[in-house]
Formats: C-alpha cells, structure tokens, sequence
C-alpha cells in the first residue's frame, strides 16, 4: 500500500523552482531549427495555395525562414549594443514565435477565402501577402512588448532589435512577390501603427507599479526573468534595490528553543 506523505517546505519550494525553470527558461537554439524551417515551408505553402509548385515552395521558404534566422542572429548583438540584455536561447525561441504569429494570419486568411470561394463560387483570391505583411505587423507588436520587458524598457532602445524580424520579413517577401512602392509604404505605415500601440501597452502595464512603488515594472520583471534563466550580479542587484525600496526597517524579536543533553547541543528551532 502506498503511503502519501506531505512534502516538505524545503521539497516544495525545490519543487517549484524547477517547474519556475521549464517555463521560463527557453530552449537551445538547436532545437529550434528544425520548426522554424518547417513553419517556413508552411507559410510559404499558404503563400502559393491552392497551387503545388516545390520551386515555389521552396523558394517563399527561403524568402520567410532566412529572415527568421537572420533575425534570431543579430537581435542578441544589437540589443546589447544598446544596453539591453538578450540571449541566442531566447531570441531562436522568438523568432519561432514570430513565425507562428504569421503563420496564424496566413491559415485564417486561407480558411476564409477558400470558405468564400466554395460558398459563392468565386476564383480563389491567389494572393495573401497583404495578411502576411499584416502577421509581420503582428509580430513586431509582440517582439516590441516582449524585448521592452525582457531586454531594455526604453522603447526607442528596443526598436531596432524588435523591428529586424518584420523588417527583414518584409524585404524576404518583397523579393519573391512583386510589391509596389504604395504597398511598401503602406507596409511601413502599419508597422508604425503597430509600434505605437505596443509603445502605449506597454506604458500602460508597467503605470500600476511605477504609481504605487515609483518602480519602473518592465525593468522588475526582466530582473525576475534573469534571475530564473540568467543569474547575473546586475539583475540581483536590481531585485534587492526594489525590495529595498519598499521594505520598512524594523526590530523582530526571534525565540528560538533548544534541547540540551548535559552540555551538549542537540538540536536548536
């Protein structure tokens, strides 16, 4: 018969710290090779459907998987070049991340054409590279909010790190699909749109903490990020220099009790 028996504080919180690590540490960037290529093939599948042309196929996953790559790439030197903190981990892992956003715009938008076209017997509309630069536009709200959270909460130090995946994502598309300079335009004035909605978002998630403790929120939760993935002096000072602020210095008085066999010491609570 099998006995349960209540865990310990210490077993607890042991067990709570490696739960804390799966869901916070990102994997090698090894591992994110592989579904990045595949969710490049995908997209560019959705690009060319209903058509089947490997060429094609091949070439549009190019035109999406290498400014994936790229982007993963060059945003850990470019963040830290302008005084944020990133890692290859976590920026593989965000732009697989990316790709599922834009892949997600691409299989709605394939979902309903293809519905619309068998309900009214239209032509299926054979191009979706407008979602695809909307999925894009997507993908640099989220790497905006994400890289002001995580790497540097300056959004003007943030914007060249988050803006390379949309950017090159962008340039990749333009150079398998014919775009127009209004197209382009257009493109770049949706990436604005979308950067001012993450700049306002983020402004307003991080005004709670910074009205009740005059502590920057953003900031906080990158120090608390690092010290589960990253430990480094500069997040642990971060954290206790926030802790500090709003800790009140106090006297405890502490009992302690202690059993004694002679003069010898045996156990101390």
């Amino acid at each position: 018969m099998h006995v349960f028996r209540a865990k310990t504080a210490g077993e607890s919180h042991a067990e709570t710290t490696r739960i804390a690590r799966r869901l916070f540490v990102s994997p090698p960037p090894q591992r994110m090779v592989l579904p990045i290529v595949a969710f490049s093939l995908m997209e560019s599948y959705l690009l060319v459907y209903p058509g089947l042309d490997g060429f094609r196929v091949l070439l549009g996953g190019a035109a999406v998987g290498v400014p994936a790559f790229l982007a993963a790439l060059a945003t850990v030197p470019v963040a830290d070049r302008l005084g944020g903190r990133m890692y290859f981990r976590r920026s593989f892992l965000l732009a697989f991340v990316g790709l599922m956003i834009v892949g997600a715009f691409e299989l709605v938008a394939t979902v309903a054409l293809t519905l619309y076209s068998l309900v009214t017997g239209v032509p299926y509309l054979q191009r979706i590279d407008r979602v695809t630069v909307l999925g894009y536009g997507a993908v640099f709200w989220s790497r905006q909010v994400i890289l002001s959270a995580t790497s540097n909460s300056k959004h003007l130090h943030s914007l060249p790190a988050a803006s390379l995946h949309p950017v090159l994502g962008l340039i990749g598309l333009a150079a398998v699909l014919p775009f127009r300079l209004d197209e382009v335009v257009l493109a770049l004035v949706a990436y604005a749109v979308f950067f001012g909605t993450a700049v306002a978002y983020t402004e307003i998630a991080k005004r709670p903490l910074l009205r009740s403790f005059g502590a920057d929120g953003l900031t906080l939760l990158r120090s608390t990020l690092d010290h589960y993935t990253e430990p480094e002096a500069s997040g642990i000072a971060e954290l206790e220099t926030f802790f500090d602020s709003i800790s009140v210095a106090a006297r405890v008085r502490v009992g302690g009790l202690a059993f004694r066999v002679g003069s010898r010491l045996k156990a101390l609570f």
